[in-house]
């Protein structure tokens, strides 16, 4: 990542709003982040708000003695995804410091929230239309999404309990849409502001914009081809519609809503109000690129679901209890079942043999390796991998692939596979 040498001495607030648009991830250094966050800061509870200022001085203690201002402020945003905003506000500082070498002068206490929230498409000016049309917690560039956790049970179990409710992962991306008469925003899991998908699907919500008061829906956004699949981009399904011999089939954003999270101006918070609302929204829009999201409620629809979602190759399901009130973030699942509320299940392709074609050399304390790329059994590559193995897997795949870089072998499951024949987030097993 080009660090900006500009900058010269800025305050806290320029600072996070001009280096945040520098951070990127590779896939391998999502996953490692994500690793990095659940492992040692969730599972010490560093980022709870009470403990954010003690949490980050352990974890880097404990981590952090050669930690690059790369690595820091992934952290940060890899923190203010996951709702943990004083955790992200301390890294930030650490950043500035490796930056500046010293400290911020300013007290990032003393700022106003907006100066260092992630709100680069709101002008000062509007701030206060923006406070009045929505509330607070539930405004654009502000708003903290629900982040369901990963299940402690397997499937089955919530199939079977009555009290919990499930419906389809999509395969897209997480997209929050307020709206307020004429005027329309749309918020990424990250609480950056977008531009619309495109001119027509904004011009469908504001077509029945003027008939309510500012509302707000959550849901995915996904582009489908020909043949009914579901892809995150626009250029995958483009791809596909090639590939089946329909380039000329126009591909359409289609946004599904979990539920309607502002309603008249108001906050809703209750699972089963927000899905109602959502589904009276969806009708009133009255246009393709807006479809309903099915809930799946007895025990032979939840069945169902389970196979749909499977035999289409999408990536899992959602399961909430009937009781369930929105919860800002993520939390961690446990068999606690104040922590059991929102979880998410997921599919894996069946293990596979691949052949690792390079090695990325590791550039972290006791990281043998950063990745590998793979080739199948007919020498097609087919992408790369970035979890999944030990410090003790790691260097064992550096031994295995110096002595012989033709013949090594491993055995890796993934997520799905792409539009182009690569491997979606594929996780080593072990080495063969």
């Amino acid at each position: 990542m080009k660090i900006d040498t500009s900058l010269t001495m800025p305050d806290l607030g320029t600072f996070i709003q001009i280096r945040r648009l520098n951070v990127s991830f590779s896939q391998s250094e999502r996953m490692n982040i994500r690793e990095r966050w659940e492992d040692r800061v969730v599972a010490n509870r560093w980022h709870e708000n009470h403990r954010a200022e003690e949490g980050v001085s352990a974890y880097l203690k404990r981590y952090g003695r050669n930690i690059g201002q790369k690595k820091v402020m992934q952290l940060a945003v890899m923190a203010e995804d996951n709702g943990a905003d004083l955790f992200a506000l301390h890294m930030w500082m650490k950043a500035y410091e490796l930056e500046f070498g010293r400290k911020p002068l300013s007290n990032p206490f003393d700022m106003d929230a907006a100066t260092w929230s992630d709100e680069p498409a709101i002008l000062d000016e509007t701030l206060s239309e923006v406070d009045r049309l929505f509330p607070p917690g539930f405004q654009p560039g502000r708003f903290v999404p629900a982040q369901p956790a990963d299940a402690a049970y397997e499937r089955d179990y919530y199939i079977s309990l009555v009290r919990y409710l499930g419906q389809p992962k999509r395969n897209g991306h997480k997209m929050i849409i307020f709206v307020a008469g004429e005027k329309v925003w749309y918020q990424n899991r990250s609480r950056k502001l977008r531009d619309a998908p495109s001119p027509e699907f904004e011009e469908a919500l504001k077509k029945c914009a003027p008939q309510l008061n500012p509302w707000a829906l959550e849901g995915e956004l996904f582009y489908r081809d020909v043949s009914g699949q579901e892809w995150k981009t626009d250029s995958e399904a483009t791809h596909r519609n090639n590939v089946l011999g329909q380039p000329d089939v126009e591909v359409l954003p289609v946004f599904s809503p979990f539920g309607c999270i502002v309603w008249d101006g108001k906050p809703v918070t209750k699972k089963r109000d927000q899905i109602e609302k959502a589904e009276g929204l969806i009708d009133l829009i009255d246009s393709p690129m807006f479809e309903q999201m099915p809930t799946f409620r007895t025990h032979a629809e939840k069945r169902q679901l389970s196979r749909l979602q499977k035999e289409r190759n999408l990536e899992g399901e959602i399961w909430f209890r009937y009781d369930y009130h929105y919860q800002h973030g993520k939390v961690t699942a446990s068999s606690d079942e104040q922590y059991d509320y929102y979880v998410r299940t997921k599919y894996q392709l069946d293990p596979m043999k691949v052949r690792i074609s390079t090695v990325k050399a590791g550039t972290a304390d006791g990281h043998a390796i950063a990745g590998f790329s793979m080739e199948d059994e007919n020498g097609n590559d087919i992408g790369s991998c970035g979890t999944g193995y030990t410090r003790e897997d790691q260097l064992a795949i550096r031994t295995a692939w110096s002595t012989c870089p033709d013949d090594t072998w491993a055995m890796v499951t993934a997520r799905a596979w792409t539009a182009y024949g690569k491997l979606e987030m594929a996780v080593f097993q072990e080495l063969l």
